[in-house]
């Protein structure tokens, strides 16, 4: 399992990584440098999801039990909305009304 102490460690390279991107940033592309962040972090997100189980947290890791279980969740009606209600600002925008509005 992961500590406090790996995250610690792997937040030190990281930023040890984004120090070295900086003092030679001239010699790369940015949009490189963002790419291959992006790609660490899903990298590290997959690599994290298939060490980290923790029963007592409810992570069961990727189990045909856990999928099968979240396969047809007992959710009552209003459960689509609580979530339609987080999702949209999250996909749209929080200012994606405001800049269709007209008014400046």
């Amino acid at each position: 399992p992961i500590t406090g102490d790996d995250t610690r460690f792997f937040g030190v390279i990281l930023t040890i990584i984004c120090a070295l991107i900086v003092r030679f940033g001239l010699l790369w592309k940015t949009t490189f440098s963002i790419l291959m962040c992006i790609l660490l972090a899903v990298f590290f997100f997959f690599v994290g999801s298939f060490i980290t189980v923790d029963e007592e947290k409810g992570i069961t890791g990727y189990r045909a039990s856990t999928a099968r279980d979240n396969l047809w969740p007992n959710a009552d009606s209003g459960a689509f909305f609580a979530v339609f209600g987080v999702y949209f600002p999250a996909a749209s925008g929080i200012m994606a009304g405001t800049n269709r509005s007209g008014e400046h």
